[in-house]
């Protein structure tokens, strides 16, 4: 009888500190915001899954799935009639879905130009971020952004750059 005891007690203290390691779990949601002429939107989403899991690696975080969560912004921006959305959007979009942060991922071009005959590629000019909102206070934690002119591709390594710097500055910081 006592070993039936002993069990049972361990058996809900595992439990239990289970659903306090659940409870205790940062959570992340993502908002993306990339042209949509930059490809393939499943293969993006796939690398910014795995990238974002490779970030908060270790970290107690749960990075909350981004199909519902677009869906909690999609309606924020219809309500509200917003096209582009700020760091304060971005926190109440959060605070809508049940996150703590936010992490709001933005490519803006500001100009494409087509291809000439001697230099068929295009090219276009614009800025890649990464930021890391508190949907608590609403104030930017975390923030790398890259300016870039040239090529798709110069466009595509200014985001790796900008990711980068950003997951070694996330390695420092507490959530």
């Amino acid at each position: 009888m006592k070993k039936i005891i002993i069990l049972v007690t361990m058996f809900f203290t595992m439990l239990l500190q289970s659903v306090a390691l659940a409870a205790g779990q940062v959570k992340v949601m993502q908002i993306i915001r990339a042209p949509m002429a930059w490809g393939n939107a499943q293969k993006a989403a796939a690398y910014f899954d795995g990238s974002f899991k490779a970030m908060f690696k270790g970290k107690g975080v749960e990075l909350m799935d981004r199909q519902k969560t677009n869906q909690v912004g999609r309606v924020y921006c219809e309500d509200n009639r917003i096209k582009a959305i700020n760091n304060d959007d971005c926190a109440k979009i959060g605070q809508r879905a049940g996150a703590d942060y936010v992490l709001f991922v933005a490519y803006s071009l500001n100009n494409l130009r087509q291809g000439t005959v001697f230099s068929p590629s295009p090219t276009m000019t614009g800025t890649a971020s990464i930021r890391l909102i508190s949907v608590k206070d609403g104030q930017l934690k975390l923030m790398e952004a890259q300016d870039f002119d040239g090529k798709k591709s110069e466009a595509r390594d200014a985001y790796t750059t900008v990711e980068r710097k950003f997951a070694r500055d996330l390695q420092g910081f507490e959530l």
